[in-house]
């Protein structure tokens, strides 16, 4: 048979061209191939399988098929493969099954394929086809839980839903919605007039002007603060923003938006301005006593290690036991100027959180409490997992770093404890003490920063705080905060 030149077409019919079309067919595959025969021995792969399951191509052949799996499945996979020979057919595999395969160095992939055979020399040869879905399931992953994230901060936040058609006039609003008016979900009627008659004198014409020229030229998105009636015959504050569906069928399309109550936050607009500048002010305060302790404390320590190594200089030839004595005290300088170092450096940020977590870092901040302020504080923890998310352990230890000031400060306490606890639905953390006490309502009255950055770092975690103090009686602090469902 006439070789074949370069340039012509591959010719099907003709039996070396069908075998030179099949294996290009086999390894330009977009996905990996893994033929084996009726003993599950591999007979045949592309070097598609090769890359993905990590072998060389003479590594696999006339090995049993199981290879490529987690040693848990391979002798039920073993009974499958018996059972597919005995009647084999064309199926799909993977839809809403969990398929595990194995790479030669044993890392573990989700793949999908499908089954097939054929018939070579009197002999059925079953046929795989492989994908590797990690970044399918990687995306499916993320999606999932963006999901849940969004229901979840939707349903937390209080935010309304809207859809609104501008040719029709035809509107939609959540239960939400309704509910920021302090109406039932069956209560408000979804037209375009609920939302516009109930719009404040004052808002008006400024908000229906500003949305009807959105409407003529919508590009990006619009959004408003305007006042509209509660059910409690008052006016609320509102935020609301949408943009027009570009994928609706309708003429102008139609607006889809939300709308969330902003009453408190207009209303304590003033107090946060005087809470920003005492923030201010404490932080150039906080400023101030790190500077003052590393030029007093910091500074002089090092001036007197510079003079000690100075006289340790004409010491060494002349007088080396006084200078083996100077060496020793210069030790044990620099020992207590490390402290000094470390302790101002967990002040800014506590290092051991990140590293060893939340309960060790805990303990570590009561035992380094209790020796030089002479308060003993108890430390428990229980069920407390080694993994917590960053932003709830750094909470949790700055509250009880917090408290443990307070105490020094103001409390004259000579016992605390610091109770730390793990449910499955949620942390909680108990700082105790039994010292003079003070009243609630006056210190949150004269707008305490310590309580309100307490407050903050837990509303932060969508947690709980509860503060509990008389005079004479002791202060108990108490902090709960959801967990996320896994």
């Amino acid at each position: 048979m006439p070789a074949r030149k370069k340039n012509d077409p591959i010719n099907p019919r003709r039996g070396g061209d069908a075998r030179d079309l099949s294996s290009a067919l086999l390894e330009n595959a977009s996905v990996g191939i893994v033929v084996a025969n009726s003993n599950g021995d591999i007979v045949i792969v592309n070097s598609l399988a090769e890359q993905m399951f990590g072998f060389k191509r003479d590594e696999l052949i006339g090995q049993p098929l199981e290879i490529l799996l987690p040693k848990r499945f391979r002798h039920s996979h073993a009974q499958h493969r018996a059972r597919y020979f005995s009647g084999p057919k064309v199926r799909t595999m993977g839809l809403g099954i969990e398929l595990t395969g194995q790479r030669k160095d044993g890392t573990e992939f989700p793949i999908e394929g499908s089954l097939s055979y054929v018939e070579a020399n009197g002999e059925v040869l079953a046929v795989s086809f492989i994908a590797d879905i990690t970044e399918r399931k990687r995306v499916e992953e993320t999606r999932r839980v963006f999901q849940e994230k969004l229901q979840l901060a939707i349903h937390a936040t209080g935010i309304g839903l809207f859809e609104w058609e501008p040719d029709t006039g035809a509107a939609w609003y959540s239960s939400e919605w309704k509910h920021l008016l302090g109406y039932g979900a069956d209560e408000i009627e979804d037209r375009y007039e609920e939302w516009e008659k109930r719009l404040h004198p004052e808002d008006k014409e400024r908000v229906v002007v500003n949305l009807q020229d959105y409407c003529r030229n919508p590009e990006g998105n619009h959004y408003a603060e305007f006042r509209m009636l509660h059910r409690d015959v008052s006016y609320h504050w509102y935020y609301g923003g949408g943009a027009f569906d570009v994928h609706s069928s309708l003429p102008r399309g139609r607006v889809l938006g939300t709308m969330q109550d902003i009453t408190e936050r207009r209303q304590s607009s003033e107090q946060l301005h005087l809470l920003t500048g005492r923030l201010i002010s404490a932080r150039e305060e906080e400023a101030k006593t790190l500077a003052r302790e590393l030029h007093d404390s910091l500074g002089q320590r090092m001036a007197v290690l510079n003079m000690g190594v100075c006289e340790l200089e004409g010491l060494v030839s002349s007088q080396p036991e006084l200078a083996v004595r100077k060496i020793r005290l210069l030790g044990d300088e620099i020992s207590h100027v490390a402290k000094i170092v470390h302790d101002l450096s967990r002040q800014l940020h506590p290092s051991v959180l990140s590293q060893l977590g939340l309960t060790t870092a805990l303990k570590v901040e009561c035992a380094g409490y209790s020796k030089p302020h002479g308060v003993r504080v108890a430390f428990s923890a229980k069920n407390i997992p080694q993994l917590l998310p960053g932003d709830i352990a750094l909470c949790l230890y700055r509250i009880a770093q917090e408290s443990l000031q307070n105490i020094r400060r103001h409390s004259r306490a000579r016992e605390a404890s610091v109770l730390l606890n793990c449910s499955d639905s949620e942390i909680v953390m108990v700082v105790r003490d039994s010292g003079e006490g003070f009243e609630v309502d006056a210190v949150r009255r004269n707008g305490s920063l310590g309580l309100v950055s307490m407050e903050e770092r837990v509303r932060l975690v969508r947690g709980r705080l509860s503060v509990r103090s008389k005079p004479g009686e002791g202060t108990q602090i108490e902090v709960r905060v959801p967990l996320a469902e896994s």
